[in-house]
């Protein structure tokens, strides 16, 4: 196989490499093998596209499976994680955000309404373990671990990570995006049961911990006369259209570096978590 990917012909190389991603995973150990082994700096770039276009498909056929059944948020984050950092140890990261959220007292933990809940956290992440806004157009600050090991992320990944100790203590949020940020809502409860005319009220992971009504940020948004603000999933799973929107952000980032690194990798999975 070396000696075909060092073929010059553009032509040649393109069937081969729809020939090798054919196989699938099987075919990693020998591409592996050769990008190792190989002094050829053709063929070395050549097994390195033909790994990447792989692992891309194989994380899409994954992605495509959990949206049949997005109800763990964890799952997908894990997959796309993976993907771009494949030594990552993600189950001791998630142990790290149990161990976190274990700190909160139990009794509050269960028994406490939604408002209380979201001052134990915003307690948690923003007082105790100082998490901070990270730079949006930094890649890595688009990712858990980082938020995590450096207390330090960008608006969609410190959602994410609220989100997914919000599911740790039975709270149920729901992810809205609103310009420049990614905004969680809740609905206000009276005696423990949802009210049917339930407030709306939203909190910024991002903002710190900040919240707001939803008669203020109309208010806020009418005034910089952006009418249609607020854009909440409809047909949507919530965590689906979570991860659309983190999909989004890292795009954004990496087309504000002007890198083509990654790119192709986000705009597919992208594209996957909308059916397309």
């Amino acid at each position: 196989m070396p000696k075909l990917m060092a073929d010059p012909d553009p032509e040649v190389w393109q069937m081969l490499l729809q020939q090798i991603t054919d196989v699938g995973v099987e075919a990693l150990a020998n591409l592996e093998k050769i990008w190792e082994n190989t002094m050829q700096e053709q063929v070395q770039r050549r097994a390195e596209e033909a790994i990447n276009a792989i692992r891309r498909q194989n994380t899409l056929r994954l992605l495509r499976t959990w949206l049949a059944q997005p109800d763990e948020l964890r799952l997908g984050l894990e997959l796309v994680h993976l993907h771009f950092f494949p030594h990552l140890d993600w189950e001791k990261l998630m142990q790290r955000l149990k161990t976190w959220v274990s700190y909160l007292p139990t009794e509050n933990r269960n028994a406490a309404k939604a408002d209380e809940k979201i001052k134990l956290l915003n307690h948690l992440f923003y007082e105790v373990k100082m998490l901070k806004p990270g730079d949006n157009s930094t890649f890595r600050h688009c990712f858990m671990h980082t938020l995590l090991e450096h207390r330090i992320g960008s608006s969609c990944v410190h959602a994410g990570l609220y989100m997914l100790a919000a599911q740790e203590i039975n709270l149920q949020l729901t992810p809205a995006k609103i310009p420049g940020t990614c905004l969680l809502r809740w609905e206000r409860q009276v005696d423990a049961v949802w009210s049917a005319n339930e407030l709306k009220n939203f909190v910024s992971p991002y903002g710190l911990g900040a919240r707001f009504s939803e008669r203020e940020l109309d208010h806020y948004f009418k005034q910089l006369k952006q009418e249609w603000w607020l854009q909440e999933p409809v047909d949507q799973h919530p965590n689906v259209f979570w991860m659309q929107t983190w999909l989004e952000e890292i795009k954004a980032s990496l087309e504000r570096n002007k890198s083509g690194l990654f790119y192709e990798d986000i705009q597919v999975f992208h594209l996957g978590l909308q059916g397309l």
